[in-house]
C-alpha cells in the first residue's frame, strides 16, 4: 500500500507548520514498508514515507517545511547527481539527506557526500539497517567542520620488517584520539599478522574479510560491527584470520571501505604492510599522508628509498614523510641523519629514540608508550609526529550518519 501525499498549502505558509522529523521517498514497496515499520517503532506518528524518487521528493518538498532527516531512493535516476543537485533548492538549512541505491560506486559515494548527502546506503535494506537510518532523526545533529570535507588518511608502512610501523601506528592513532580529542578510526591491514589489536588490548572484530570480498556489505550498519571501541574516540578495525584460509579482494573495495572512513572520522590511521604498498597505495588521494618508518640501517635507508619513489609515483597527491625508529638501539653501525638522508632521497622528519624498558612494559599490559611512559623521549617524538599529521587546529571533519551511530554507544 502506498501512502499518499496529503494536500498542502504552499511553501511560505508551511513553514508555519511544524518539521517532521523523518520522511523517506523511495522507490519499491519493499523498502517503503521497511522503513515505515521502522519508523512506526520508534514511535514517529507524524512520519510519512513515501513511493517515489526524486522528483516527487521535489514536488512534495517545495511547499512544506523541509524534515530533520530525508532519505531519498536515486534507483531509475539518469542523473542522479543532477537530480540531488535540484533537491537541495527546496531543502530547507538543516535537512540531512541519506540517499538510497543499487549502484556500489565508489566514484558515486565521493561526489555525493561532496554534494553534503550524509551516507549512501545501497539497496536492499534490511529492517535492522531501516532502524539504524530511522533512530538518527531523534538525535541532535553534530558539528562539522569549516570545508565539510572528509578526515584525513594516514598511512603508516614499514621499510623493512621489525622497525615498528606497527607501534608508530598505535601510538599516533592513541594521541589523537585521547590527547587531542579527534574522533579516530585505526584500520590494520594485515589481516593474517597484524598486531593492532593486540597491542591495544582489544579483540580483533569479525567481518573485516567479509567486507573486502562483498563490496556490498561495506555501509554503516557493517561499520558498527565491524569496529572495535577502545574508547569514545578511538575505533579499531582489524583481523585474526586463520593461516590456512586464502582469500583476494577487489582493490575498489578497500578504497570504498577507506572512503567511508573518512566522512565518518576524524582521522583515518592505517597499518599498511609493506607488501600491500605497491598495489594499495591508490587509498592515497587527496588529503592524505604516507608515513615510511625505517630503522637508521643501510638496508632501512635503501628500501625507505624505493618506498618514497613508489608512494610519490602511485599517490602525487599524498604528503610523503620518513621517519628514523629506534635510533639509538643499535649504536654500532647506525647511520646518522644526515647519511640516511643522502642516501636514501628523502629528508627525516622526525627520530624517534629506542626505550626497550617502556617498549617491554607496554607489550606486558597491553597499553600505549603514551600511557606507559607519557614523558618519556620516545612519546615525546610520537607526540611531535602525530601533532604535525593530524593537523589538529583545522578541527573536526563532516560527521556522517553511520559516524553519529558508531558514537551512542558500545
Amino acid at each position: 500500500m502506498t501512502i499518499e501525499a496529503p494536500e498542502r498549502p504552499g511553501k511560505m505558509a508551511g513553514r508555519h507548520q511544524q518539521r517532521v522529523p523523518f520522511m523517506a521517498f523511495v522507490g519499491d514497496e519493499v523498502t517503503r514498508a521497511s522503513l515505515l515499520r521502522a519508523a512506526c517503532d520508534h514511535g514517529l506518528a507524524a512520519a510519512e514515507v513515501f513511493q517515489g524518487g526524486l522528483s516527487e521528493a521535489r514536488d512534495v518538498l517545495a511547499h512544506i517545511p523541509t524534515p530533520r532527516l530525508l532519505v531519498v531512493d536515486l534507483g531509475g535516476c539518469a542523473d542522479p547527481l543532477a537530480e540531488i543537485g535540484v533537491l537541495s533548492e527546496v531543502c530547507d538549512p538543516g535537512t540531512r539527506v541519506v540517499a538510497l541505491g543499487n549502484l556500489n560506486d565508489v566514484d558515486l559515494f565521493r561526489e555525493l557526500t561532496a554534494r553534503g548527502v550524509e551516507d549512501y546506503v545501497l539497496k536492499p535494506i534490511s529492517a535492522e539497517t531501516s532502524d539504524t537510518i530511522v533512530s538518527r532523526c531523534m538525535e541532535e545533529p553534530a558539528g562539522t567542520d569549516g570545508d565539510g570535507g572528509p578526515g584525513k588518511l594516514i598511512a603508516v608502512i614499514g621499510a623493512r620488517g621489525g622497525v615498528g610501523a606497527s607501534t608508530v601506528a598505535v601510538n599516533i592513532a592513541w594521541m589523537m584520539a585521547h590527547e587531542q580529542g579527534l574522533r579516530t578510526a585505526l584500520v590494520d591491514l594485515d589481516l593474517y599478522f597484524g598486531s593492532i589489536a593486540l597491542a591495544l588490548d582489544v579483540e580483533p572484530g569479525r567481518g573485516f574479510r567479509e567486507a573486502l570480498e562483498n563490496p556490498s556489505r561495506i555501509d554503516s550498519l557493517f561499520i558498527e560491527r565491524a569496529m572495535v571501541r577502545q574508547s569514545d574516540t578511538l575505533f579499531v578495525l582489524g583481523a585474526e584470520e586463520a593461516l590456512d584460509t586464502g582469500f583476494s579482494f577487489d582493490p575498489a573495495a578497500l578504497d570504498l571501505l577507506i572512503e567511508k572512513l573518512r566522512h565518518g572520522f576524524d582521522r583515518v590511521v592505517v597499518d599498511l604492510p609493506r607488501f600491500a604498498a605497491r598495489s594499495q597505495a591508490n587509498i592515497l588521494s587527496a588529503r592524505a599522508a604516507a608515513v615510511v618508518v625505517s630503522d637508521p640501517t643501510l638496508a632501512g635507508m635503501r628500501d625507505t628509498l624505493r618506498l618514497a619513489a613508489l608512494l610519490r609515483h602511485a599517490a602525487p597527491d599524498a604528503e610523503v614523510l620518513a621517519v628514523m625508529n629506534k635510533v639509538g638501539a643499535g649504536k654500532l653501525g647506525e647511520l646518522d641523519k644526515d647519511d640516511f638522508e643522502a642516501g636514501g632521497e628523502v629528508r627525516i622528519e622526525h627520530r624517534i629514540p629506542a626505550d626497550a624498558k617502556a617498549m617491554v612494559a607496554c607489550a606486558g599490559a597491553g597499553v600505549t608508550l603514551a600511557e606507559a611512559a607519557p614523558r618519556s623521549r620516545a612519546a615525546a617524538a610520537l607526540r611531535a609526529l602525530g601533532g604535525q599529521l593530524s593537523e589538529a587546529g583545522e578541527g573536526a571533519a563532516k560527521v556522517s550518519l553511520w559516524r553519529r551511530l558508531v558514537g551512542r554507544g558500545s
